[in-house]
């Protein structure tokens, strides 16, 4: 077979398991507030600067440093909906990709490419939500591709385009901080082969990435926010770090550490890599530049810290990884022959179909530790809809306490009406703020309800450890339960007597259990039964587990 069919082919390969971890259900949380602030962001023609949404920091700084991604993100939803948003996630994840795949590649060893692109796959699996980060996966690929480009004698005009780039980048993401970082490790890194022993290193490249760097840092202040929009990354730098050292580091799932809290599967694709671009680079040594040892070591830094720089890291890691590799090869044509051609890219193609199998199956997401199924919508057993639903019609007594996995949805579904306790714009509230309104017992809540006398409580116990609130709710009689449904349960304060209370041991309190897939039965009946535990009726919850069983004997609910 001849070098362009096989490329075409380990291409089709990598954009099918690309397409089967993109096309999904919508799982995050902060999905819903970013397109409210999409939405109103449209509507008034403004960027917001001061926190319109939550009544608990009302008229704080709000640093919206994503509101180009809003603005995309409100824009696709008008056109189809949420699948237009599904869709478009697979769309940022090919652009992706598609910047990084030409780095160092080579068109008659299209294996180097498809096996670096598939470990970026698997290290970006868990990233691919309609979030601001995935535009800001896509800009950080462009900025090495235009840094690639820089190193070339007629590249005149990357410079600009880098400047360009990161133009449109500090008004999506936060991340912008690290595109400069990667230029100034780069100009660093060409600096130093400049004036080592082999001077003639870096001398075409260098005075091209100081007029980029000069121009990105002066570009970060052309934001809504100014010169606060340009610190704000440095605010989230506290956020890196141990648990115990850092503000929300205990709270915030991807913003713990790799080791110990990513699951094996990514912590083994990352050791792959960082491995794959280990022996690449020591491989051609005497041709790596030091750029490129300072950035692995210090996207290694990052990929240790957080387990959301994983992406980061891949991103970075694998043209790096491929640009060395085929340099290598390049000087030893007798081990590209092609018939280990053939053989190394039949491998990548037959690897790459084995994992869209997974991710068919639910194998491969519920390794990666995250409920995630085909679809074009949002998965409803996840987010409190039916909660935001019974508030909107039925209208009680504000205001509500929720959590935070609760704050978009509300945003989203309720503002202007009601206003919410918090949601995920860590930003507006400062860890302060955000750790003290975080409630799970009747004491903190207590203490909370003495300062925001609340009329409404939204119990998210299919996520949030909630035994010891839905079993004190329920033994006051101040509070009434109005609504539940297998995500939450909904009490009021209903001094009027306008609600009557759920008789939670009537047969008709839940819906009736629906087959609708893996994921989404897991989710229903594993709400159900947390609720029923919670309120000692043990048999109820028994028999919506033993029914799930039945259908998806695979569930195992002991492991959770």
């Amino acid at each position: 077979m001849s070098a362009r069919p096989m490329l075409l082919i380990v291409v089709a390969a990598v954009v099918a398991f690309a397409a089967s971890l993109s096309l999904l259900d919508i799982e995050s949380e902060d999905y819903f507030w970013q397109l409210r602030t999409g939405r109103l962001i449209w509507e008034t023609g403004t960027v917001p600067t001061r926190d319109p949404f939550s009544y608990t920091a009302p008229g704080a700084p709000y640093i919206d440093i994503h509101w180009l991604f809003q603005i995309w993100l409100f824009a696709v939803y008008q056109l189809g909906g949420h699948a237009a948003v599904v869709v478009g996630k697979l769309g940022w994840v090919l652009l992706t990709l598609g910047l990084i795949a030409p780095i160092g590649a080579r068109r008659e060893r299209p294996a180097v490419t498809g096996v670096a692109l598939l470990l970026v796959l698997v290290l970006f699996a868990e990233r691919i939500m309609p979030r601001a980060e995935l535009p800001s996966f896509a800009l950080l690929a462009g900025l090495l591709l235009l840094l690639d480009l820089s190193r070339r004698a007629d590249a005149r005009f990357a410079a600009v385009g880098i400047i360009a780039l990161q133009a449109i980048w500090v008004n999506t993401h936060g991340l912008f901080a690290v595109g400069i970082a990667v230029i100034a490790i780069s100009l660093a890194g060409d600096l130093f082969d400049r004036w080592s022993t082999d001077a003639s290193r870096g001398e075409a490249s260098w005075p091209r990435l100081a007029a980029a760097l000069f121009g990105s840092i002066a570009v970060s202040f052309a934001n809504p926010n100014g010169w606060r929009g340009v610190v704000y990354p440095i605010q989230q730098l506290g956020m890196l770090g141990s648990p115990d050292g850092r503000a929300l580091g205990a709270s915030i799932v991807e913003l713990q550490p790799t080791l110990g809290n990513a699951s094996f599967m990514l912590i083994a694709a990352a050791a792959l890599l960082l491995g794959f671009a280990l022996l690449a680079l020591i491989a051609n040594r005497r041709a790596a530049p030091m750029r490129d040892w300072l950035l692995l070591a210090a996207l290694l830094y990052l990929a240790l810290t957080a387990r959301r720089n994983l992406a980061l890291f891949a991103i970075v890691l694998a043209p790096m990884a491929v640009s060395h590799c085929n340099a290598w090869l390049d000087a030893r044509p007798h081990l590209s022959n092609p018939r280990q051609t053939l053989a190394a890219s039949t491998a990548v193609v037959l690897t790459s179909l084995l994992l869209c199998a997974d991710v068919a199956f639910g194998h491969f997401h519920r390794r990666l530790g995250v409920p995630r199924e085909f679809g074009f919508g949002v998965m409803r057993n996840w987010f409190s809809l039916g909660a935001a639903d019974w508030i909107a019609n039925n209208r009680p007594p504000g205001p509500i306490a929720h959590q935070m996995a609760d704050g978009g949805v509300f945003i989203d579904r309720l503002y202007p009406d009601y206003r919410v306790m918090l949601d995920g714009r860590l930003e507006v509230y400062g860890p302060d703020l955000f750790d003290r309104l975080q409630w799970s017992d009747p004491a903190t809540f207590q203490a909370l309800f003495r300062e925001y006398r609340f009329g409404t409580v939204v119990v998210h116990f299919s996520k949030l450890p909630s035994e010891q609130m839905l079993r004190w709710l329920q033994s006051r009689p101040a509070w009434k339960l109005v609504f539940v449904d297998p995500v939450s349960a909904v009490y009021v304060r209903d001094r009027a007597d306008r609600f009557e209370a759920l008789d939670i041991d009537s047969d008709e309190l839940f819906p009736p259990l629906v087959d609708e897939g893996r994921v989404q039965a897991e989710l229903q009946v594993r709400g159900r039964a947390l609720f029923y535990t919670a309120l000692r009726r043990e048999g109820r919850a028994r028999a919506a587990i033993e029914w799930a069983r039945t259908r998806y004997p695979e569930i195992d609910f002991s492991a959770r």
